[in-house]
């Protein structure tokens, strides 16, 4: 499913646009969608750097069938809250943009040309 605005579904300036107004957003009301992106979750979450990358930030998005690739920096945890707020954060996301995402999580990445694919893309959203 995704959120369509007139006759087609949200287009790349859309996402990236919204995704930046819910991250910018302090005021928006608890445990709703629009809270998903903003900063205070994405705090709670113990994200120090989201990124977006891949066919979002390029030519080749369409919004009837691109996923939305984020790359994630997480902050430290205690044993056991890793994989808590990693699935939390991607179910926030597909919530929020009512389709599906892939979160990649920064240190996570060994493969060096998927790295360098990554890194000719991304584009930051957000930094604490």
């Amino acid at each position: 499913m995704f959120h369509e605005f007139g006759d087609g579904p949200r287009s790349q300036r859309a996402i990236r646009g919204d995704l930046r107004k819910s991250l910018e957003s302090t005021n928006a009301r608890p445990n709703t969608p629009s809270e998903i992106g903003t900063r205070g979750n994405l705090r709670r979450h113990n994200v120090r750097r989201l990124d977006l990358f891949g066919s979002a930030v390029g030519p080749n998005f369409d919004p009837r069938t691109s996923d939305l690739d984020f790359l994630v920096e997480f902050g430290v945890f205690t044993k056991g809250e890793h994989s808590e707020h990693y699935f939390a954060l991607i179910e926030d996301l597909k919530s929020l943009f009512g389709r599906p995402v892939d979160v990649v999580v920064s240190r996570a990445v060994r493969n060096l040309y998927l790295l360098e694919s990554i890194n000719r893309t991304r584009e930051a959203l957000y930094a604490a």
